[in-house]
């Protein structure tokens, strides 16, 4: 006679399904989530849990995905506890940022104030996401700002070491890859992620590859249009990181001119980090 589990799970699919991504073998949980079954709660539980089983975690991460709009309560309810395994709290905004929805939003926009950097920063960018997604779900300037203030009440030394255990492979919000990643810190790209929510994201792009550049009047150009554009407590805020060494200017230019004059560096900029691009890959 069948033990009483194996005769529940040959009754039950919904058992035989949680038996299998229960089993401890990869090989098993995959060729269980490629069945594509719909997600009941029990099923999403247990496939949220294997995010923190780094041999599983991306297979788990696509089934969460398909299903993320129907269990979006779920994923932000793990997400924000503080007693879940960090694992799983640090991938669950990727899944989220597939999902363009209010709630989704909602519960990433909470995500911004959690201790741990990287949850921060994986919520930054999935808040980008579903930005680009769905514009009309942009959050509130004043919630954008209070995030960035929040990152930069941290002493110079923690700003430049806070890392990342799951390394994205690029920022589409920012357009920067991983050669002109070593001329920034987490932190700034952090910020910078977050003010893609509040602001014109063209030149705010060519602001942040600005502050990447060799030249110094490239950056002095990016610098000045951050200040004609950040309210003046947020830039006040994020100027001890700029390491600002323009002259004082007496004169003070329209926002206007100082946005054209930026767009006009736009070429400038590019060949300058083209050109740092080939002294990295040379050395």
């Amino acid at each position: 006679m069948e033990p009483p589990a194996r005769l529940g799970a040959a009754l039950d699919p919904e058992i035989a399904s949680l038996v299998a991504l229960r089993s401890g073998q990869p090989k098993r949980v995959h060729a269980e989530l490629r069945q594509g079954r719909a997600l009941t709660p029990a099923l999403a539980a247990q496939v949220i849990s294997l995010l923190a089983w780094d041999e599983v975690t991306g297979w788990a991460s696509r089934a969460l995905a398909k299903a993320a709009p129907f269990i979006t309560g779920q994923l932000v309810d793990r997400l924000l506890d503080p007693n879940e395994d960090f694992a799983i709290r640090r991938r669950i905004p990727r899944i989220l940022g597939t999902c363009a929805t209010a709630r989704a939003q909602a519960g990433l926009m909470a995500a911004l104030s959690d201790r741990r950097f990287e949850v921060r920063f994986q919520a930054g960018r999935a808040l980008a996401r579903i930005h680009q997604q769905a514009p009309s779900l942009a959050p509130t300037a004043s919630d954008v700002y209070a995030a960035v203030v929040s990152e930069t009440r941290v002493d110079k030394a923690l700003w430049h070491e806070q890392r990342l255990i799951d390394e994205p492979a690029g920022n589409e919000s920012l357009e920067i890859d991983d050669t002109l990643r070593l001329r920034t810190t987490r932190s700034m790209e952090h910020v910078f992620t977050l003010l893609s929510l509040v602001l014109p994201r063209a030149p705010l792009q060519i602001a942040f590859k600005g502050l990447l550049t060799s030249d110094t009047l490239l950056r002095g150009t990016s610098l000045e249009y951050l200040e004609s554009v950040l309210p003046r407590d947020i830039w006040a805020s994020l100027l001890p990181f700029l390491d600002d060494t323009r002259p004082a200017k007496p004169e003070t230019r329209t926002s206007e001119a100082v946005l054209e004059d930026l767009l006009r560096s736009n070429q400038s900029i590019e060949l300058n980090l083209e050109e740092l691009r080939r002294k990295v890959q040379s050395e």
